[in-house]
């Protein structure tokens, strides 16, 4: 089957926007996958959807502001938001974390910056820039989950991306690993999400943490914290386990399972050619690959178990801006 192409190289532009729980990115693409000009922002606590899009808003304002002195103008506008979407009326159907419900968010960027806007889902857009021009470059089927203050993934078969009927396919982290698990920010309980993303990592070490406190145990992750729960993160655990902090590894091989749980479904219902694993909680790097790796190879059937490689994302922060800016100068 063929593996997806990138849009042509011929100096066209599009201005690209990541929108995230805490975040907003902007930038511009090229057809090589090149981004320009890129700015990040914080996001204030807010679930008001007209305060977040005036400052998504401005600051596309700004950068258009500063582009069309260039020769290439940009010809559209493509936004990943964290949450679900439907490409089709591109609307934001519901973003739990930014507290947001049906949002025509379409529509109201293309009537403020006067482009054609294409919109869709984060994880989606990051999985089709892999595709296109990272760790999934050159394979026909692909599934990308990305993994910080919740989880989603993307589905690329046949070198096609696939949306689903509502536009809602990849959700990965809602799939439910444990019955009358955690609550959900969906309803649900149980959900991958809620064992394997940033916070559920995070509220693991804070309580490995509690248990040395109680022990009168000292640690690397004693040191690193200063002996302060709240001080307690994925990236501050991470560096725990590099230091060979037990506790700090033991949270993540939690974590690596319960993924390679929810992956081994991915491969015996996808049977895809790679697994690009992507996000702020990948950069534990094989603290938790290596046992999402180990536990998918165990549950998995054999042959598609033996056919999929589990790898790292190419693209560390980017890849949303870089997948925005292809969807709109390509047909994806």
């Amino acid at each position: 089957m063929p593996a997806m192409r990138a849009p042509p190289d011929d100096g066209r532009l599009a201005l690209a926007i990541d929108l995230g729980a805490s975040h907003l990115s902007v930038g511009l693409v090229d057809g090589a996958g090149r981004l320009h000009r890129p700015r990040v922002f914080d996001l204030p606590p807010s679930a008001d959807p007209a305060k977040i899009l005036s400052q998504v808003k401005a600051a596309a304002r700004r950068l258009l502001a500063e582009q069309r002195s260039e020769a290439s103008p940009a010809i559209g506008v493509g936004i990943g938001v964290a949450g679900l979407v439907d490409p089709r009326a591109r609307r934001v159907l519901s973003a739990g974390n930014l507290g947001w419900t049906g949002i025509d968010v379409g529509s109201v960027l293309e009537q403020s910056l006067g482009l054609p806007v294409r919109a869709d889902n984060d994880a989606r857009l990051a999985t089709l820039a892999e595709a296109l021009y990272g760790a999934g470059r050159g394979c026909s089927s692909l599934f990308g989950v990305w993994m910080g203050t919740g989880i989603g993934g993307g589905i690329i078969l046949g070198g096609r991306v696939i949306r689903g009927v509502s536009g809602t396919a990849g959700e990965i982290g809602h799939l439910t690993l444990v019955e009358d698990g955690p609550e959900c920010s969906c309803g649900n309980r149980g959900c991958l999400e809620t064992l394997a993303a940033g916070p559920a990592i995070a509220a693991a070490g804070r309580e490995a943490l509690a248990r040395a406190q109680r022990e009168g145990m000292r640690s690397a992750l004693c040191e690193l914290c200063g002996d302060d729960p709240a001080a307690v993160s994925c990236r501050l655990l991470a560096t725990a386990a590099d230091q060979g902090n037990p506790e700090a590894c033991a949270v993540f091989a939690r974590a690596g399972t319960h993924l390679g749980i929810a992956l081994a479904g991915v491969v015996n219902l996808l049977n895809p050619e790679k697994i690009v694993v992507g996000g702020g909680v990948a950069g534990a790097g094989e603290h938790l690959l290596g046992p999402a790796r180990r536990e998918l190879a165990r549950r998995a059937l054999t042959a598609p178990g033996a056919a999929v490689r589990v790898v790292p994302a190419q693209f560390r922060d980017t890849g949303v801006l870089v997948g925005a800016g292809a969807l709109v100068l390509g047909d994806y």
